[in-house]
């Protein structure tokens, strides 16, 4: 495929490339001292398991730790199992209206049933897993014709990020490596060079293939036009080394289809910094090194090395247990050891110990172990996950914040967009037409963060009770049908669940008149026995009722 000019884009992918190259050393890092299965840098080729090294993570900590925090996130924020967001509008008081509630409910049951039978829940696992290990994930959300949406998430060093004057990924460059047959597939065999070509008609497709690939906003479109050339973002292919004006594909998007979270962001950083993995790199070196010394004294005392006599060869000297060495009657032929060697194998191990706790601690291994069992048993709640986890959920709530944005919040609307398009949404009612729509979290993790605000209602809510024997018209002060509503939200329960204010309006309505009707009729059940018993009054005698009514003599 030829075009425009490729050297702007080259230009973008060198400069994104260039700047990924200052974090690189420690990412690489990260990867062989946290968790060597992910990273991809110069010189690894994908499929290829030779390229990574195990020899320096002796101690299998660092990478547990990571997977413990990437199954916790998941669990915590994003259970497949649990409802895990509600949207709402931005008017709060249109989300009342029963059509409005209804369709929102039923929005978000179709989103859910999209990420159940898509691998969102498989692609967000990494995500976290990432985010853990190198303070920075990026995965994309594209379009698939059978789940709707199919996601892949990235591994450091295989993209590069980019970000606008507002400070968010907007733009991203990554290096692929494909074979003939992924090529020809993925982009038509008109649209790659000769050699891919030469490769595929050979069936070779072992030789591998260096693909560029750039997403970034479309200056260039002209708003209002269609096609992909004016889309909000394009994205553009091309074959590393191919001739300048040729493409593999250029294409677009109407939304950014990356979700790019980062742990944590300082000045105009593009990659995120102080995340469990860097504040546990340190450690696991450590960590790494004392395991290798304690296995290498362990190793010394069941193995200890040994001096012999020279009359005496390997072959006569039998190591194994219960072994018999034979020597002749020449004094000193003994065979001892070296040097004597009393390792303080549990000091060194209460120093590995101490490490593993401190990597732990910085993956909030005890945290997310904790929510699990707390998933596992309900009878433990939100709140109670806050008062046992104070301090950790202080630290983890800037880092859920920036959690929601740039990732839950993204791939939300990503996939809401690309549902609508597919026609698989319901039309909206029209007090909401246009109107913007927004997210709210409802997940274990996402409740905790509230779980102060729902203590703070329910202490309201007691301390009041506790006046109204005394003082009753201080209820008159709390208004009871707002807190449910306040808690209803917080907790994420279901729109079914809470009437809405109108519901309620009409049945307390019906209730004051059935009240009214009740105390009408009793009004004249006690009129009618009245005059039945002044009927059978006897007026003749001398007494109150007469005296009453004039007749007493």
């Amino acid at each position: 495929m030829q075009g425009m000019d490729r050297k702007p884009f080259e230009r973008t992918f060198d400069s994104l490339k260039a700047e990924f190259d200052k974090w690189k050393p420690t990412f690489l890092e990260l990867s062989q001292y946290i968790d060597p299965e992910r990273g991809f840098f110069d010189g690894q080729t994908p499929n290829n398991p030779k390229g990574i090294d195990y020899k320096i993570l002796l101690d299998s900590t660092p990478t547990k730790a990571a997977q413990t925090l990437a199954a916790g996130m998941r669990g915590g924020l994003t259970s497949p199992a649990l409802p895990w967001f509600k949207l709402g509008v931005s008017d709060p008081d249109l989300s009342e209206f029963e059509a409005v509630r209804m369709y929102l409910d039923r929005v978000q049951q179709i989103l859910f049933a999209i990420f159940a039978k898509s691998n969102f829940y498989d692609m967000i696992y990494s995500v976290y897993e990432e985010l853990g290990v190198f303070n920075t994930a990026a995965a994309i959300i594209e379009e698939d014709m059978k789940t709707v949406i199919r996601g892949r998430c990235f591994t450091a060093g295989e993209y590069f990020l980019g970000t606008g004057p507002d400070g968010r990924v907007n733009s991203i460059a990554r290096m692929l490596s494909m074979n003939a047959l992924q090529m020809v597939r993925k982009f038509g065999e008109e649209n790659v060079s000769n050699d891919v070509k030469q490769a595929y008609k050979r069936n070779d497709f072992e030789t591998s293939f260096k693909v560029n690939h750039l997403i970034e906003e479309n200056d260039d479109r002209i708003p209002g036009r269609k096609g992909f050339l004016n889309m909000p973002y394009r994205s553009v292919y091309w074959q590393s080394g191919s001739t300048a004006d040729t493409y593999l594909r250029i294409g677009g998007y109407e939304e950014f289809p990356v979700i790019a979270p980062r742990w944590n962001v300082i000045a105009n950083d593009i990659y995120g910094k102080n995340g469990p993995g860097r504040l546990a790199l340190g450690d696991s070196k450590e960590l790494q090194e004392a395991e290798r010394q304690y296995m290498e004294a362990w190793d010394k005392v069941v193995n200890p090395p040994v001096q012999k006599p020279p009359t005496l060869t390997s072959n006569t000297v039998n190591h194994l247990p219960g072994g018999v060495t034979v020597y002749g009657d020449t004094e000193n032929q003994t065979i001892k050891p070296l040097y004597q060697i009393n390792p303080q194998l549990e000091v060194a191990q209460m120093r590995v110990q101490e490490l593993e706790g401190r990597i732990k601690e910085a993956f909030f291994t005890d945290l997310f172990l904790m929510l699990q069992s707390t998933a596992d048993d309900p009878r433990k709640t939100a709140t109670e996950i806050i008062e046992l986890k104070q301090e950790k959920m202080q630290i983890l709530g800037p880092v859920l914040e920036r959690l929601f944005t740039e990732a839950l919040n993204p791939a939300i609307e990503r996939t809401f967009n690309i549902a609508n398009r597919a026609g698989l949404l319901p039309e909206p009612p029209d007090e909401i037409q246009g109107m913007e729509m927004k997210v709210e979290f409802i997940s274990i993790l996402a409740q905790a963060q509230k779980a102060a605000g729902i203590t703070t209602i329910q202490q309201t809510a007691t301390y009041v009770a506790s006046l109204a024997p005394i003082f009753p018209e201080i209820v008159d002060k709390f208004d009871a049908d707002e807190s449910v509503d306040q808690i209803a939200n917080m907790n994420g329960t279901p729109p079914k669940v809470v009437r809405s204010d109108d519901d309620v309006a009409k049945i307390r309505q019906q209730r004051q008149q059935q009240q009214a009707a009740m105390a009408q009729m009793e009004t004249m059940g006690a009129a009618a026995q009245s005059a039945k018993v002044l009927s059978e009054t006897d007026l003749g005698n001398d007494n109150a009722l007469t005296a009453l009514l004039g007749g007493g003599g």
